[in-house]
């Protein structure tokens, strides 16, 4: 599994979890212990590499997008439950500005949003995997190995 598809896959588990509401936890509790150090186990076994074959600034790359779509599902995923704090919130602003909306219409402006979100991600995703591509694709490890 490539790097981007385990991404991708995780922002779409992170805005599922967001319909529930199931509060999965953040960067601290989800992505620093568990995302971060699989998606660099991929890259590792993927193309063969040492900790010490991997530039410093790959890995940062790598955290970074690992936090950032755990932020992106985490933000459109809460606005995809009718229950949630974040649309009961934005239905009662604009009730007090004498705004008719109710927190269902929120939740179906909020899908397209979503879908979006993780189109755009996954071509972001692909982008990185290009990247990694190129600059260790030397070390690729074959099926037969």
């Amino acid at each position: 599994m490539a790097t981007s598809r385990l991404l991708t896959l995780c922002l779409s588990l992170r805005e599922k979890a967001g319909v529930g509401p199931i509060l999965i936890g953040g960067p601290p509790q989800c992505v620093r212990p568990l995302l971060n150090p699989v998606v660099q186990g991929v890259l590792r076994t993927l193309f063969n590499l040492t900790d010490q074959d991997i530039e410093e600034t790959d890995t940062a790359t790598l955290k970074a997008e690992a936090s950032a779509l755990d932020n992106y599902g985490n933000f459109v995923g809460q606005n995809l439950s009718v229950g949630a704090a974040g649309v009961l919130l934005m239905v009662g602003t604009f009730q007090s500005l004498d705004i008719k909306v109710n927190a269902m219409s929120l939740v179906l402006a909020s899908i397209p949003i979503a879908i979006i979100t993780l189109i755009l991600v996954w071509i972001k995703n692909s982008l990185l995997d290009r990247y990694f591509n190129k600059k260790y694709g030397h070390n690729e490890v074959k099926n037969h190995e």
